[in-house]
């Protein structure tokens, strides 16, 4: 066989391997989460939750949900970025009990990308300027949106993971209710 051969090989099984990998993705796309699958009631007991520290919860493969129980330095964190994002509006009964609920996924320029915790002492994706400071929060690389611990889309660079802070929403929220002092039920939608 000639080298031609070997690389028209090669080739070809790199592009069946990615017309695979994306036909995956649309066939997600086509054929959404079965609701009937879906619970409509997700309770959490908040014992369970370590602070401080974000917890997925995968209700669907297209359904990630954030829950965290805030320590005192992500509140602060949460205080100091008031001036900083698009939307200061806190969800404010899950704020006052220090369980902060949301969907993980972006809303940025692109939306719908998953996001991951990106601790305060992470280095930044991008820094630029010296003046720059994480206070730790919520990122979607596909996106490049930048949120903080509330879910609040950051608009100055200055505190945003990259230099990219193009108009964002908050990240969305369910609906939560608290059952009694350990537990919370969210509605899925």
């Amino acid at each position: 066989m000639s080298r031609r051969q070997t690389l028209v090989r090669i080739v070809g099984v790199f592009a069946a391997c990615s017309v695979l990998a994306l036909a995956f993705v649309f066939l997600d796309a086509a054929f959404p989460d079965d609701p009937q699958k879906i619970p409509t009631k997700f309770v959490i007991d908040i014992n369970e939750l370590v602070e401080g520290e974000p917890r997925i919860f995968n209700i669907s493969p297209t359904r990630p949900l954030l829950v965290l129980l805030a320590n005192s330095k992500q509140l602060n964190g949460i205080a100091l970025l008031e001036p900083h994002v698009w939307d200061s509006a806190i969800n404010g009964e899950t704020f006052e009990k220090r369980v902060l609920v949301h969907w993980a996924l972006s809303t940025g320029k692109f939306g719908g990308c998953r996001l991951k915790h990106v601790p305060a002492a992470s280095q930044l994706v991008s820094s630029a300027s010296e003046n720059t400071q994480w206070l730790g929060g919520y990122w979607g690389a596909g996106c490049e949106a930048s949120y903080d611990y509330a879910g609040r889309a950051i608009k100055n660079s200055r505190y945003a993971y990259s230099e990219y802070v193009d108009r964002s929403t908050s990240l969305r929220s369910p609906a939560v209710t608290m059952v009694d002092d350990d537990h919370i039920s969210i509605t899925i939608e």
